[in-house]
């Protein structure tokens, strides 16, 4: 069976960055070949950096005060003859809110941490990277598609044939395919 009715086909991907912001590396070029793991852009790093430190701060503080009501609500219960139960019992709860607040902190530091990783974007797959008009300076928002990476390995011809042709072709049959409007060489 012969068919002039078919397409090339391959699966794409929308590459879009995790984190919004400016810009900063494109490292690839259109239909440039990647592997997985490549870094493909880069977004603006510094405002990931000092929401980090600014969480690593905000982790230290907090140590520092649970440390400190720790310590404060030892000493009380240590000497029960000499500070009222009343005290005893807010330096207690002091501590217990400080330890419950750590993990907010700490969750807030593991989430700068991840965010400033998602800054560099890499090829999640070994591909083909395709329509790609990024520059450094643009604005990227969280989520939305910046290029695409064609997956390699589902490249494939679709051919179209007449129902009454379907009978004469079985799976794992030779196939030859001519691209119409390639030269010869």
């Amino acid at each position: 069976p012969v068919t002039r009715d078919g397409k090339v086909r391959a699966d794409m991907v929308p590459i879009a960055p995790d984190v919004s912001g400016l810009v900063s590396e494109v490292r690839v070029a259109d239909n440039q070949a990647v592997k997985k793991g490549d870094i493909l852009f880069v977004i603006d790093q510094p405002r990931y950096r000092l929401a980090l430190q600014q969480a690593q701060a905000n982790v230290a503080a907090q140590e520092t005060a649970l440390a400190q009501a720790l310590r404060e609500d030892k000493r009380n219960r240590a000497m029960p003859e000499v500070v009222a139960a009343e005290m005893i019992e807010q330096g207690r709860a002091k501590a217990e809110g400080l330890q419950a607040s750590m993990g907010q902190v700490m969750a807030a530091r593991d989430l700068a941490r991840f965010n400033l990783e998602r800054t560099v974007v890499r090829a999640p797959f070994d591909g083909t990277v395709s329509n790609v008009s990024l520059q450094p300076g643009v604005y990227l928002t969280a989520g939305k598609p910046a290029l695409a990476l064609v997956y390699n390995h589902s490249m494939r011809v679709e051919g179209y044939f007449e129902e009454t042709k379907l009978p004469a072709i079985r799976v794992g049959d030779r196939a030859s395919v001519y691209l119409m409007g390639v030269a010869d060489e």
